[in-house]
């Protein structure tokens, strides 16, 4: 899409939004997606296989579809009790680092809703400073004041590759989406994808007097 076809639907979402009575965004806020779902779902596999190389008798794998593989967790399915409770005593709470290095934390292993699973997620510990957090200053503010940068995480730390960005101005903003969108990620093989970040309106429904 042209430079200014794309700035034009951009305006055209803003007054879209301000217009819906389906839909409450901010202007100011950019979601932006620095790792698609794939790519978070390799990871995740090769964090498994090598978890999963721990044990003697290893156990066969059953990895989430590819959004839920932004939560980092997967299941390991046993052949008896007796490995699956061994598996639990080896693992839960161990200090794990994966071959490269890129992670370490502590493994969680807890009881699967299926008979002989197990659910297991690597406890990533925090870095101080946040290198994504870093970059996104970095990248997004380049083209103008930020207010905030906002990497939500869930209680494993684990990185789901989303992000919030609020700018200071929405023209600020408008500008951002329309110069970053599409542009490499820090995340080797991905790009960035970046839209206005919005939320349902909440409908509430009054009950009649009888």
């Amino acid at each position: 899409m042209a430079a200014s076809a794309r700035l034009a639907a951009a305006h055209s979402l803003r007054r879209s939004f301000a217009s819906s009575s389906s839909v409450v965004a901010d202007p100011n806020v950019l979601w932006v997606s620095y790792a698609d779902p794939a790519t978070l779902r390799r990871r995740l596999v090769g964090v498994a296989q090598q978890v999963r190389s721990l044990l003697d008798a290893p156990p066969d794998l059953v990895l989430p579809h590819d959004e839920r593989a932004r939560h980092g967790f997967w299941f390991m399915r046993f052949a008896d009790e007796k490995r699956l409770t061994a598996a639990q005593q080896a693992l839960h709470g161990r200090p794990f680092e994966t071959d490269c290095g890129s992670l370490c934390g502590t493994l969680q292993l807890d009881g699967g809703r299926r008979p002989l699973h197990l659910r297991a997620m690597l406890n990533v510990t925090p870095v101080a400073p946040d290198p994504v957090t870093h970059w996104l200053e970095r990248t997004f503010g380049a083209h103008g004041a930020l207010e905030e940068v906002s990497v939500p995480r869930l209680r494993n730390n684990w990185d789901g590759g989303l992000a919030f960005v609020r700018f200071a101005d929405a023209d600020e903003a408008e500008a951002a989406l329309e110069r970053l969108d599409g542009t490499p990620s820090l995340v080797t093989g991905c790009n960035l994808f970046v839209d206005y970040a919005y939320q349902r309106r909440l409908v509430s429904y009054r009950r009649t007097a009888m």
